[in-house]
């Protein structure tokens, strides 16, 4: 019985033992002090900020999405360490965004070797290890948009495959701009499925509740719709960033950040 146990589920066997024996090294970071950009720690001030106010969901627009905070001052009620619960979190996420890629993998493929491949290389791959411990949003959001895509990838979506891939999709569209952009892939991928024109209909629709809710709220309480699309180019007409389109500078910036993470020469 346990032998064939073992012989069914040995992909995930070792899925779920490299992720282990991967948070066991990435642990020792999160008592290190975080090298990060300055957004990083703006994250967590402003978690700790809400936290204090009691907010677990910002309903006043702005230029960031809310959701992660609202996980993050979640996190915080639970566990009231500002220094570990929010890189703790991450971790997590990060963690979990590895077995979610084995099963989109597996999903769009159908080949469990070429999944455990995928979701290894992705486990060791130096940015992923490098944002793992660090407060930063595109960490989280990465799990919830691969967990819609593993979904969307299904032929036919029964009720409660069509639930989750709705709360999902919505919860990545409250962490990172990102998916509202890839929203036209979304619906090509949902067009080309087995669904009934009413299931398709209801997909469409409901992948952008929350972006149409998120334009409502920046309308209403800033009296903008694009708030955040008008903050990043003011950003942009007064800060030159020298790394972008220079191939050298690029390269310069993402060794620094890996050297002290890795500890060899680039």
């Amino acid at each position: 019985m346990r032998i064939h146990f073992l012989k069914k589920h040995i992909y995930l066997i070792l899925l779920f033992l490299f992720i282990f024996i991967t948070f066991l090294y990435s642990m020792q970071d999160i008592s290190r002090p975080m090298i990060a950009e300055g957004d990083a720690y703006s994250r967590v001030n402003e978690t700790i900020k809400q936290k204090d106010l009691n907010i677990y969901f910002n309903k006043y627009g702005g230029a960031w999405l809310p959701l992660y905070f609202s996980m993050m001052v979640s996190a915080l009620s639970l566990l009231n360490n500002s220094h570990i619960t929010p890189r703790l979190i991450t971790l997590v996420f990060s963690l979990s965004s590895c077995a979610a890629l084995y099963f989109y993998t597996k999903e769009y493929t159908k080949d469990k070797i070429i999944a455990l491949l995928s979701s290894f290389i992705y486990l060791i791959f130096p940015l992923r290890l490098f944002l793992s411990t660090q407060t930063l949003s595109e960490t989280i959001f990465i799990f919830f948009l691969l967990v819609s895509f593993t979904f969307l990838l299904k032929e036919k979506l029964n009720t409660y495959e069509l639930i989750l891939t709705l709360l999902f999709v919505n919860i990545a569209h409250g962490i990172r701009y990102e998916s509202w952009i890839i929203l036209p892939l979304i619906w090509i991928i949902v067009l080309s499925r087995k669904n009934s024109y009413k299931v398709k209909s209801l997909l469409i629709f409901s992948s952008t509740l929350f972006p149409l809710y998120w334009l409502y709220l920046n309308q209403i309480y800033t009296g903008n719709y694009l708030t955040f699309f008008n903050v990043k180019y003011e950003v942009a007409q007064s800060n030159k960033i020298s790394q972008y389109s220079n191939f050298y500078l690029s390269y310069k910036a993402w060794r620094d950040k890996l050297i002290p993470l890795f500890q060899f020469h680039l």
